[in-house]
């Protein structure tokens, strides 16, 4: 950090007593500075340093997030192998190739040691892997709404993104430039959105019509809590406030209180009001005793999680304060009910209730159907015996009276029929 601000200060001094140089300094002052790709130079000097071919990561054993400066470099490497090794076509993850992710984790073993057999860090990785391969792509179409797309598609392919194929940037233009991707995903409004259609003075349809990003912007508005941790996750933040002499772990409200304080104010109240109320409650607890960072693979849990769980309350799957918890298929268990019912899920509710009435309807329909035709099977049947039953008597009869002749019986002639209707 130091040597960037001297580099700063060089370009602005040299840039004041050259007459040629005022127009470089604008343009320089005028540049935004942004943080470069990862090139796997900092895993380098780690080993050097460390006088080894592989370093250790080590693990939050409850998330399964890496930690440390290493576990940094970690997951850094991550987002470089995905984005050097995945197509820049693929738009989901249940599209990408299972050796692609085989070349990730093989890449992973040449610089790091992490347990292979630990499902919770595995799990962790592979969530690594889709969020490097979800925001490459946001790069990507960033890029491509920079150059125009959103007005002219044809505008963007001639400009690729950078290290990525010229026919698959055509192709992944014409993908940005769907009507697929212009609407969103899906259309409707849940109970939030219901408050904000009527805000901006928009009816179903026209909320429909917004795209997800738009939609997403304000749901994340909606959040009570607003933190400043960064890039990095809380379960670092935790982790990075050691005690380097006994090397316990700090309280997980104290980093709260670090991470929701902007200077000596706190970013809103109710950040404020839930930290008061962690304090009164760690203070009529009994002293808990302080995780402390071990020597292998795994580090302990920090202390006053539990705390921080009953005043902010519960999540399935997310440790509110703290960071998302491995995915089910991880660790195993049921999927937990939500106890909030969305307008989507009630609209399906409705649909399927309605389906259902229809299918029983249908079904009485085909029961008595059924009746009818037993009935009528039975009549048929009533009729094939007294006919079987005829046949034999006139069987019996051409046997014992010889010539004789059975006529069956006419109805009456038209002519009958004639007079009988004129009488």
């Amino acid at each position: 950090m130091q040597s960037s601000i001297i580099y700063v200060c060089s370009m602005s001094t040299s840039g004041v007593g050259d007459d040629n140089g005022s127009g470089n300094e604008q343009n320089y002052r005028g540049k935004r500075r942004t943080r470069e790709e990862s090139r796997s130079v900092v895993v380098e000097k780690m080993l050097r340093k460390e006088k080894t071919d592989r370093l250790v990561v080590k693990f939050d054993p409850l998330t399964g997030k890496s930690v440390g400066k290493i576990g940094t470099s970690f997951n850094n490497m991550i987002h470089q192998i995905v984005r050097d090794t995945f197509s820049p076509r693929i738009t989901r993850w249940a599209d990408v190739p299972k050796t692609d992710i085989e070349v990730v984790y093989d890449r992973l073993d040449l610089k790091f040691i992490y347990p292979h057999d630990n499902k919770i860090v595995m799990d962790e990785i592979e969530k690594l892997q889709m969020k490097a391969l979800r925001e490459w792509r946001y790069a990507m179409k960033c890029h491509w709404k920079k150059l125009g797309g959103e007005e002219n598609k044809e505008a963007p392919k001639r400009t690729p993104y950078k290290k990525v194929d010229p026919e698959q940037w055509k192709a992944l233009c014409d993908f940005f430039s769907c009507e697929e991707q212009k609407l969103g995903y899906h259309s409707g409004s849940g109970s939030v959105g219901t408050g904000y259609r009527k805000e901006i003075g928009l009816g179903l349809h026209s909320w429909a019509g917004l795209t997800i990003s738009a939609k997403n912007s304000h749901n994340r508005k909606q959040r009570p809590l607003e933190g400043g941790q960064g890039s990095k996750t809380i379960v670092a933040h935790v982790y990075d406030g050691v005690d380097l002499v006994t090397g316990e772990l700090p309280s997980v409200i104290d980093t709260f209180q670090q991470l929701h304080c902007k200077g000596n104010r706190w970013r809103n109240e109710y950040a404020a009001e839930k930290h008061d109320a962690m304090t009164h409650m760690r203070a009529s607890q009994p002293v808990e005793s302080a995780g402390s960072v071990e020597s292998g693979d795994e580090v302990a849990q920090p202390k006053d999680l539990e705390i921080m769980t009953q005043v902010l309350g519960p999540r399935s799957r997310h440790h509110k304060g703290y960071g998302s918890m491995p995915r089910l298929k991880a660790v195993g268990g049921s999927r937990a009910t939500s106890s909030r019912s969305t307008y989507e899920d009630r609209e399906k509710d409705k649909i399927i209730a309605t389906l259902k009435e229809q299918v029983a309807s249908q079904e009485e329909k085909v029961a008595g159907q059924a009746v009818q035709l037993a009935a009528q099977a039975e009549q048929l049947a009533a009729q094939n015996r007294r006919l079987n039953e005829t046949n034999e008597i006139l069987a019996q009869l051409q046997k014992f009276i010889p010539g004789f002749q059975f006529q069956p019986p006419t109805g009456p002639s038209s002519d009958t029929s004639n007079s009988l209707s004129n009488n």
